[in-house]
């Protein structure tokens, strides 16, 4: 598919007519030519949605055909279940209940990865309602916005019910993503709490006690993560992100109607379990922008959309961050779009400034203004003007870079090979913010910079509000 949309672009790009002649008649043809490039990179258009999607049919396929063959092969024989072709588990009991539950639901999962592709098929082949729904699919946050303006609430519906991550899409008023994806994490815990009780009802059924807890511990882990999300959710926090593999995003105030909103990005070791924490930040990171200007109303995003390195040895490497950078990306092209004229500031945490660096360079651009570089390891790029921001002149980054590392940090001793220089420590790298005052070295430094009164919380606020810029000194 992609030799023959290549070959087809190739052959109108050559289309060029050398002819010296003008007039009506040379006009027209002109038209003609230009109708049927903008025709042809439209249909290119349709090729690379329809190729990106048969990719992730088959890798969505794949997985779950690898689910079937684990409980199939593997967990089901292990625990003396026999399952046949038809999907009857036996002897029966609620252990083999509770594999054929799995299998109903990996097969409910099929169908739907099945009705989504289809669905993907009629609208790139011109069949669908509107174009609007193409142009969503192609990650058009705008045309998102403005097809999701126009459909009644019962089309909304549909639409949920056809696609549980439609929260997740970038275009939509947060308010709505923050009803469809709450209700996406209800039905998640749900199933999850049904997973804890059928296990543990098998419990005696299971070969061993190693086995029994191989399967219940994940499982009680998962589902008290759920729990705890759903506890953090107040009236004024917004769950913009939520999907099954643990990504999260939860905005403390609507960006909607923010006239300040600043993305948090974590570090190495953030997961769905340790949201709590980055929420806590995010607060922190809230209060102080209100203690500086009481009539503020600021937005904070607590970011943990991606998957975050677990140690530090895949720390060390950047394939987390090159992963991350296009959700980054798109996510804060997002809030461009629905939110325009508002600053729109980055904090990055260690390994999350990494994630920074790589979302706005290596062809992509972020939707920033300032960006805020704490503990960093480094970010990706040698200098300043390596990296794009929308709303920045590369040669002016330097402005609106700014970055911090305590004293007593120990991420001071990655060295340079790792991720390249480290902000805080290196000139010309952006503007230094402060960060608190010399101590033994402590690991406990490198998470403190969020502390109530600490004084980077207060440099921080002044970023977000555009009170600094530059030199430090109060923005004009």
């Amino acid at each position: 598919m992609a030799t023959a949309r290549d070959g087809m672009m190739a052959a109108t790009d050559g289309l060029r007519i050398d002819v010296h002649w003008h007039g009506i008649a040379r006009d027209g043809l002109d038209d003609a030519v230009a109708q049927h490039t903008a025709e042809a990179r439209g249909i290119a258009a349709v090729i690379d949605a329809l190729d990106a999607m048969l990719a992730e049919f088959d890798e969505r396929m794949s997985a779950l055909r690898d689910a079937v063959r684990t409980i199939v092969d593997g967990e089901a024989p292990a625990a003396g279940i026999t399952l046949a072709a038809n999907g009857i588990a036996s002897p029966h009991g609620e252990l083999a209940d509770w594999f054929t539950s799995r299998l109903h639901a990996l097969a409910d999962d099929a169908a739907a990865t099945d009705a989504w592709a289809a669905r993907e098929i009629t609208v790139a082949a011109g069949t669908a309602p509107s174009l609007r729904d193409v142009a969503a699919e192609l990650g058009e946050v705008a045309v998102t916005a403005q097809w999701w303006s126009r459909i009644d609430a019962d089309t909304k519906e549909d639409a949920y019910e056809d696609d549980r991550s439609l929260g997740n899409r970038d275009g939509l008023p947060h308010a709505d993503r923050d009803r469809y994806n709450r209700r996406h994490l209800a039905e998640a815990l749900a199933r999850a709490e049904r997973q804890v009780a059928l296990i543990h009802s098998a419990r005696e059924a299971y070969p061993s006690e190693g086995q029994w807890r191989e399967q219940v511990e994940p499982a009680q882990t998962h589902a008290a993560a759920l729990r705890d999300l759903t506890a953090t959710l107040g009236p004024d926090r917004l769950l913009t992100v939520f999907d099954d593999a643990g990504r999260v995003a939860v905005s403390l105030g609507d960006p909607d109607t923010a006239d300040a909103i600043t993305t948090l990005v974590p570090g190495t070791g953030a997961n769905i379990a340790t949201m709590r924490a980055g929420i806590d930040r995010g607060q922190a990171m809230l209060d102080a922008v209100r203690t500086l200007d009481p009539s503020a109303n600021p937005a904070v995003v607590v970011w943990y959309g991606y998957d975050a390195p677990a140690t530090l040895v895949e720390a060390s490497r950047g394939a987390a961050a090159t992963a991350a950078a296009p959700l980054l990306a798109e996510f804060q092209d997002g809030l461009r779009a629905t939110s325009p004229g508002v600053p729109l500031t980055v904090v990055g945490h260690s390994y999350g400034t990494t994630v920074i660096g790589h979302a706005a360079s290596g062809g992509h651009v972020l939707a920033a203004d300032d960006v805020i570089l704490v503990a960093s390891p480094g970010i990706g790029v040698e200098h300043p003007t390596d990296l794009r921001f929308d709303a920045v002149d590369p040669r002016d980054n330097a402005t609106r870079i700014h970055s911090v590392t305590a004293p007593d940090d120990p991420i001071r001793f990655v060295p340079t090979v790792v991720h390249g220089p480290q902000p805080a420590q290196t000139p010309g790298w952006g503007t230094p913010l402060t960060g608190g005052d010399p101590s033994w070295w402590s690991a406990a430094s490198h998470s403190a910079y969020w502390e109530r009164g600490a004084p980077t919380l207060e440099a921080m606020a002044g970023v977000m509000t555009g009170r600094v810029r530059g030199d430090a000194s109060p923005a004009a």
